[in-house]
């Protein structure tokens, strides 16, 4: 994740910015008007290829891509950055919910379903808004302390 000054674009968000073997998503939030946050995330063959670089090598990736994208305007390089390193973590290994193809929402809906008011589920595969994510994870957990709380 790459914190950068903010860069003037048509585009609110980058998406299948690789092809090929090296597929990746880069979104781009403005978060303040001087700020904005990018993540990318890496998937398929491309972990591969990202696990042997070290974290400067991946932000010079990402920094080659987005410069090559945007060539009419000056992308500043991050203030500040880090990498993750899911795909070494033995428990994780890039693990996340998703909803198969012709899927629906619901299928997270029924994780979130307490069982007899007794036994609550939270997590990022609990929030049909923000699955796959941190803010899902937090927000479920927001979510299902209020159930308790009310008791």
């Amino acid at each position: 994740m790459c914190r950068t000054r903010a860069f003037p674009s048509r585009s609110r968000a980058f998406r299948d910015l690789c092809t090929g073997s090296r597929k990746c998503e880069l979104s781009l939030p403005r978060l303040q008007k001087k700020q904005s946050v990018l993540m990318s995330v890496v998937a398929g063959e491309a972990v591969a290829s990202v696990r042997t670089l070290d974290d400067k090598q991946v932000l010079q990736q990402c920094m080659a891509a987005l410069r090559e994208l945007f060539k009419e305007q000056e992308v500043p390089d991050p203030t500040k950055y880090f990498v993750t390193r899911w795909s070494t973590d033995p428990w994780i290994q890039m693990a996340y919910s998703f909803v198969k193809t012709g899927g629906s929402g619901e299928a997270y809906d029924i994780l979130a379903e307490e069982i007899q008011g007794m036994v609550f589920f939270a997590g990022e595969a609990t929030n049909r808004h923000f699955p796959q994510t941190v803010t899902g994870a937090y927000l479920s957990g927001v979510r299902e302390a209020s159930k308790i709380a009310a008791f």
